[in-house]
């Protein structure tokens, strides 16, 4: 079984970076979706809330009702807090590792193939040279 997308494997700087950008993306999703759901549920507790509230006079079972809706009104805000300190922290380490993958790959690495590609670059063209050198004395002797 091979796998669709083929990991960075080739260095670690570039895993570091691509695995800090998809952490990242990840974090900014998940703040975003617990936001909304825990917005959406907050409101439909206010709306059976209100629904309780409107016929005017509250029986002991819908007070009992309320404070429960109360209750999960206040669980809910907790968890939403938990997970978006757990997202947050998330979202700044995986942004800090992907920093670091992207700078220590563009300095380290990016760097030293850029230096052995001029080097080739280099050796070829004298290469070529000494090539076309040799081939111009092979065509004409008596030059």
């Amino acid at each position: 079984m091979t796998p669709k997308l083929p990991l960075p494997t080739d260095n670690i700087y570039k895993f570091y970076a691509l695995f800090g950008l998809v952490l990242l993306l990840s974090s900014a999703f998940g703040i975003i979706y617990t936001t909304d759901v825990t917005n959406q549920r907050v409101f439909e507790i206010f709306t059976q809330i209100g629904q309780y509230k409107e016929d005017g006079e509250i029986s002991s079972f819908e007070e009992g009702q309320i404070q429960m809706l109360e209750k999960l009104k206040e669980v809910a805000l907790s968890n939403k807090e938990l997970y978006l300190f757990v997202l947050h922290s998330s979202f700044a380490t995986s942004l800090y590792l992907m920093l670091y993958g992207f700078y220590r790959w563009h300095m380290t690495i990016q760097r030293r193939d850029d230096r052995l590609v001029q080097l080739k670059i280099r050796q070829l063209e004298k290469e070529l040279k000494i090539s076309h050198f040799t081939r111009k004395q092979k065509e004409h002797p008596w030059r």
